[in-house]
């Protein structure tokens, strides 16, 4: 049985493709990028694929950090979300809004009500930005292969 030093060693691919994706958006949507840090500034979650693991991610110092769970400024995480790889495909084909998939339970995510709601206006505003990024739909083609989902 691998232990979780092991897995370290191996490293996370949910981290790994996250760190990808954040440094996609952020050169692609500089503006929009700079919305959500300047909103979520101070805030942290926990966000998990299932089958493939989950990452925190925090806002601080006006950038966004990918698996720095050991930072001394941390805060409890205000959100935790997961949801399947076959989800994130179904949504980034436009077959199924965050929304739905929230509804179907094929997205679970924790957080105050207020926020909830907050997230998924930006995810309304900005989804034009992330499915026009070329740097998104190339860690999304990684993000196919690592899943074995075509």
């Amino acid at each position: 049985m691998a232990s979780r030093n092991d897995d370290k060693q191996r490293g996370n691919p949910v981290e790994d493709l996250a760190r990808e994706a954040l440094e996609a958006f952020k050169a692609d949507a500089p503006k929009e990028y700079q919305a959500l840090v300047k909103e979520y500034e101070g805030q942290s979650a926990v966000v998990g694929v299932f089958g493939m693991g989950s990452v925190d991610v925090a806002v601080s110092r006006g950038e966004v950090h990918v698996g720095e769970s050991k930072s001394k400024d941390r805060k409890r995480p205000f959100a935790h979300g997961a949801t399947y790889p076959e989800t994130i495909l179904a949504m980034s084909r436009g077959e199924i809004t965050p929304l739905e998939a929230f509804h179907a339970g094929d997205l679970v995510v924790r957080a105050p009500s207020e926020e909830l709601h907050k997230a998924f206006g930006y995810m309304v505003k900005f989804s034009d930005a992330a499915l026009g990024s070329r740097g998104l739909q190339r860690v999304l083609g990684k993000f196919r292969e690592q899943s074995g989902l075509k």
